[in-house]
């Protein structure tokens, strides 16, 4: 797969899951968590991290500039960038600590030629 397709396919997958996400967040009902709760502050690192629903896929995009910074020189717009992460956690009980969670997470990260917004090959 080249990497304009990969790119294509990205953002439908991010289009998707955000408009999944508005509509399910419309929904929930907000939980609260007591911060002197062992098993609570588990839960509310989990939420910052992902979904407190074992397996639902979050995702997280982000875009934005670089630009060169050398003393004397005037700063330069070296690339953007265009990046997302998909994650998901799984809660377990662990018979001595107690609540836990364990994470995977994927992600890709493009730069791209600020003029043409091509990918950045080399």
């Amino acid at each position: 797969m080249n990497l304009s397709k990969l790119l294509a396919l990205c953002t439908a997958a991010l289009a998707f899951n955000v408009a999944t996400a508005a509509s399910a967040q419309k929904a929930a009902a907000p939980a609260t968590f007591d911060i002197n709760n062992p098993d609570d502050v588990v839960k509310m690192d989990r939420k910052i991290q992902s979904s407190l629903k074992d397996g639902e896929e979050i995702v997280y995009y982000w875009e934005g500039n670089v630009y060169t910074r050398i003393a004397g020189e005037k700063d330069r717009h070296f690339f953007t960038y265009w990046g997302m992460n998909i994650r998901t956690s799984k809660g377990f009980q662990d018979p001595v600590k107690g609540s836990g969670y364990r994470h995977v997470s994927r992600e890709v990260l493009f730069y791209r030629d600020p003029v043409t917004q091509q990918v950045v090959r080399t």
